[in-house]
Formats: C-alpha cells, structure tokens, sequence
C-alpha cells in the first residue's frame, strides 16, 4: 500500500508536500517552540469531520513512522487542508517530507493524463460520415440535406454556420442556409421552418441560438418536425431520450459520450457526474449516460458538498458555465473529465483567455483522461450534427440507421 494514501470505507486521501519556491525547505513543516511539529497535509476526503480528521491522523502516523498517539488535528485550515501536531525530531520529519516532495513530484509527471484531442477525433468522424454518406448516395440516391437557420448577424454565431456549411459539403451532403435580419417576425421565421418541414431535399433543419429576444424560442423550436430536429431540442426526442427510446440526441452530449468512449470500450457500471442541468447539455447527457448502464449523479453550481460527490465519480462531466470551477482536489485519481465549459477570462494586458469549467493544468496532473479548451468537446458538436442529419435522413427515407 502506498504510504501517503489512505483509502477505507469510502474515505479517500492523499498527502502532497511541495518544497517552496524550489529550495530544500518545506512549506509543510514548522517547529513549534515546546519541539513538537506542525505538519500542513492537504486532503482528498469523500467524508467529512471527525472520520475525515482519523484517517488522516492514521495515514501521517503510518507514513513518518510514530504512534498515532503522537499525532493530533490541531485545525482545518479549509474543508480540505488540514494542520497537523506531530510530536517527532523536526529534522527527521524534514528529511521524511522532502522525500516524500520528490515522489509527489516523480508521480506528478507519471500520472499526467492523457489528453483526449477532440480535433482529431472529429476528423475521423467526419472522415465515417463522408464514407458512409457516399454509400447511402450510391445505393439509395440519397444525398443528405441540411438546413440552418440564422436569425440576425451575431459574429460567433456567422463564424459558427459557416463553419457547419463548410464541413457539410465536406461530408458530400447539400447544405441550405437561410439568413434572416434580427427584425424578422416569429410568423415569418415560423413560415420559413413549416416550408423546410414540407422539403424533400431536406433532411436535417437547425435554427443556430440565440434568438432575438423578439422571438420565443421555445416556440420555434416546436414547430420542426421532430424527424428533422438534429439539434435534439424538440419535446419528442427530449421525451423519446428520456425514456430510452431511440431519438436525435443533442449533438455536444452525443459528443461527449464518443469522446469517453474513446477511453473506455463500455461506461458500464462506471460512476459518472454530470456537473450541469441544462436542456442543451446537462440533462440529455444524464439520458445518453443512462443508456450506457453507466450510475450517474446530476449535479449543479448549488448542489451541497460537489467536491465529495465528483471525488466518487469515474467519469466527471462540468458543464455548468464557470471558469475553472473543477479543482484538482475534487478530482479522484485516474478519472476522466470532460470539459464542456467554453469562458472567456480576462487578462491582465486587457486581452482575454479560453478556458473551461475544469482548472485544466492542475487537473491533468490527477485525472486518467481530459479533455481540453479549446481542442475538445468543441470540435464534436458540428461532426455530431453530420451524424444526426446522416441518420436523419436514412430514417426518413426507412433506410438502417447508418454505421456511425
């Protein structure tokens, strides 16, 4: 068993000790005036208070080799650092921490996690989408027809469908778009989508978020043919993913679940949280999840004692819209995260940083697997909405669902 772990009954942690600043002395170390020392250990617990304050008193006894009698909770600097009176030579515990600073260091690089590269994953999908679009072409004279809806002249929101237009050629399929000015009236848009509902040529139709607050949203989303929604937002398939029937998913969570696989043959069995509880992300997820036999936990920035239940999890989801919110330390070691979370943090020369909703550097030095921001869950959704305009069409036609 490794000596700087402790694992029992569902109480897990770890100590980490780092040398300051580079130099041989030891942040975690400081001699009191009666001989005795205090030892700072920061702590990963699942549980809390006094099961918590034994383990680590049975872990800091075991590792520097005294009684635990000789080993008392003096405080808790926060939920999980912990200060610790040792009774010992403060030369020996020295010596005993900055070996123990070494190997934390040693493992740090050894447990880097692998970064799961949404980019490349995408394109081989992307790549299974053309083979499989040219197939249903030569077979069925079936080409694939996408639709997409802009409502105003939002820069990310142009810089999006043109990205979606690009990579649906790409596949081989026919894309439509259709641009309508910010003023447009909710009958006029609503015509619009009854007109695409009724189109043979089309198979898939996606009105690009937001919309002008002019517009109910809900209300347009409502009115796609259910048969044709490949952003999976339409109470049929919500309903439909709910209960495990067959439906367009929402492509980010349909991503997320092909990026996990790419880890993992089978999420079987496999505890997952899914920190976020949106309809677009969160909660479909869960569903997907679900239908993988996976035990999953829904979570959100409210939800009491979040860095306990993440510390239980395999599988750790944010995507709940908060720069950097997952620490290191909510983290249980060799776990996957993915990233859902897309923020734009300000920086001191007034320019500003991508990030998600994982502390990613700090992270990547616990978990098994991550993804990154950018370079992950991003580059799945539009590879995502190939799929489900592919399967789309193929069922409206009553076509087998495709091979992807």
């Amino acid at each position: 068993m490794d000596p700087w772990r402790y694992s029992s009954e569902g109480i897990s942690i770890a100590l980490r000790v780092t040398p300051r600043g580079g130099r041989d002395d030891i942040d975690g170390i400081e001699t009191l005036a009666n001989g005795r020392s205090v030892v700072k250990v920061r702590v990963r617990a699942v549980a809390e208070g006094g099961e918590a304050n034994r383990a680590v008193t049975e872990l800091l006894a075991k590792a520097l080799g005294v009684p635990k009698a000789r080993v008392k909770i003096l405080s808790g600097v926060t939920s999980r650092l912990k200060q610790v009176a040792v009774d010992g030579d403060p030369k020996i515990l020295g010596e005993t921490l900055r070996k123990v600073a070494g190997e934390n260091r040693r493992r740090r690089i050894e447990m880097t996690a692998r970064i799961i590269d949404g980019k490349v994953i995408a394109a081989e999908l992307r790549a299974r989408v053309a083979e499989e679009v040219a197939r249903v072409k030569r077979e069925h004279q079936l080409t694939p027809g996408l639709a997409v809806v802009l409502v105003g002249n939002d820069p990310a929101s142009e810089v999006y469908v043109r990205s979606k237009h690009t990579q649906t050629q790409a596949a081989g399929m026919a894309s439509f778009e259709h641009k309508l000015p910010a003023d447009v009236a909710q009958a006029d848009l609503l015509a619009l989508i009854a007109k695409l509902n009724r189109d043979p040529a089309v198979h898939g139709i996606l009105v690009q978020l937001p919309l002008p607050k002019s517009i109910h949203t809900e209300t347009v989303i409502n009115a796609i043919d259910p048969a044709k929604d490949v952003d999976g937002l339409h109470p049929n398939n919500a309903g439909r993913l709910a209960g495990g029937f067959a439906a367009l998913s929402p492509c980010t969570p349909l991503g997320c679940i092909i990026l996990t696989k790419s880890v993992h043959a089978s999420l079987e069995g496999m505890n997952a949280i899914v920190i976020g509880r949106s309809n677009l992300v969160g909660r479909p997820l869960v569903q997907l999840l679900l239908n993988e036999n996976a035990t999953v936990t829904i979570a959100h920035s409210r939800s009491k004692d979040l860095p306990q239940l993440c510390a239980r999890a395999d599988l750790v989801y944010a995507a709940v819209g908060r720069p950097e919110m997952v620490r290191a330390d909510w983290i249980k070691p060799g776990a996957t995260v993915i990233d859902v979370g897309i923020n734009r943090t300000p920086l001191a020369d007034g320019k500003t940083r991508l990030v998600g909703d994982v502390a990613f550097k700090e992270v990547a030095e616990v978990a098994g697997a991550i993804t990154p921001v950018p370079g992950g869950v991003g580059q799945m959704t539009v590879a995502c909405l190939l799929v489900n305009t592919l399967r789309a069409a193929c069922a409206i036609k009553g076509l087998a669902k495709p091979g992807v």
